[in-house]
């Protein structure tokens, strides 16, 4: 049998509440720690409080500045953007402030942005620091007393809106442009009598022309021609007819000069019918003149004279014996029908 003693046990007892009281002891104050370490707005040595101003941030409801100028790099932009942040803060009371502004630029201008609404587009007189300049107009727009009428339509702020480099592209100024130069604005249709001086026993022939101009760059015109005529020799009637390609420079077909010259190569056909028959020769021929012209609305009257070079003249033997010369002249005297003049004219108007 097993017998404890009294005063053995007592002191067991008496050891055991005191280890439960330590560990009840140390667990509260390790809880206590924790929990004051958890609690929420805590304050920590050096750091700063919720929405403490920062250098560079803009305050709630002040104005939002943008710069796209590329004129300004990384850190003169943030400089410029921190001045106007400033200047907005110190502003007036009564002042009124946009809610969103853009510096945009380009390699010699600057302007500004002023979106109140509605959108402003305020221009900065550049001087040699456009970090000055921009804070200048910033701070001259702010002592006008009203908006000017001079803006631009309202802009209204959206999730859909335009990015900065977008909207200083659509409002960067306009400059007056010369119109580009059309082709095809002159030329004509024109028709004319023609008389070309042949030597004995060849009467000269006399017929009608038909020109065709059409207008290719500054006073050159590509022409088309083609003549007929009609003359006598002793064996009989003769008849002519030729067709030609070419240039023609000035009148009659460019009524902002009343002098021309064109040059035109083609084909001749030349007969002479009598009683023995027809006979018909065909050559190549070149021909160089000159016209002079005068205008009268879209019509223009003109009188030529060129030149003809036939390359190997036509010539009829036996019993005949007609032969035609290396070289002739050709006098015109006609009109023509002119396109447009005053779309040409209007061609070299500045426009906007």
């Amino acid at each position: 049998m097993l017998v404890v003693c009294p005063l053995r046990e007592d002191r067991l007892a008496r050891r055991f509440r005191r280890f439960a009281a330590a560990a009840v002891g140390m667990g509260g104050l390790l809880g206590s720690g924790a929990a004051l370490g958890a609690e929420p707005g805590a304050a920590q040595p050096g750091a700063e409080k919720p929405g403490a101003d920062q250098p560079g941030t803009p305050q709630p409801g002040a104005p939002k500045v943008q710069s796209s100028c590329a004129r300004l790099d990384v850190q003169r932009g943030d400089e410029l953007i921190s001045r106007l942040q400033l200047t907005f803060a110190a502003a007036p009371a009564g002042a009124k402030l946009p809610q969103r502004l853009l510096i945009a630029c380009d390699e010699q201008r600057a302007w500004l942005i002023w979106t109140a609404p509605p959108a402003e587009l305020v221009p900065v007189a550049v001087q040699e620091d456009l970090v000055e300049s921009v804070i200048a107009a910033v701070e001259g727009r702010l002592r006008r007393a009203s908006v000017p009428a001079a803006t631009l339509e309202p802009a209204e702020t959206s999730p859909e809106q335009g990015t900065p480099a977008e909207e200083a592209e659509e409002a960067r100024p306009s400059r007056t442009r010369e119109a580009p130069v059309r082709y095809f604005t002159h030329g004509g249709i024109g028709a004319a009598g023609v008389i070309e001086w042949l030597p004995e026993p060849l009467s000269p022939p006399l017929g009608v022309r038909l020109d065709v101009g059409v207008g290719v760059v500054g006073a050159l015109s590509f022409t088309l021609s083609e003549s007929a005529r009609v003359g006598s020799a002793p064996t009989g009637r003769t008849f002519g007819y030729d067709v030609g390609a070419g240039a023609t420079w000035g009148a009659p077909f460019d009524a902002r000069h009343n002098f021309g010259v064109r040059a035109l190569v083609g084909v001749d056909w030349f007969s002479n019918q009598s009683g023995l028959g027809d006979s018909a020769r065909s050559t190549g021929v070149a021909e160089l003149g000159g016209t002079a012209a005068l205008y009268t609305h879209d019509v223009a009257l003109w009188l030529g004279a060129s030149g003809r070079y036939r390359m190997s003249p036509q010539h009829f033997g036996s019993p005949r014996e007609l032969a035609l010369p290396h070289l002739s002249v050709l006098v015109t005297v006609g009109g023509a029908l002119l396109v447009d003049v005053s779309r040409r004219q209007s061609s070299h108007a500045s426009v906007p």
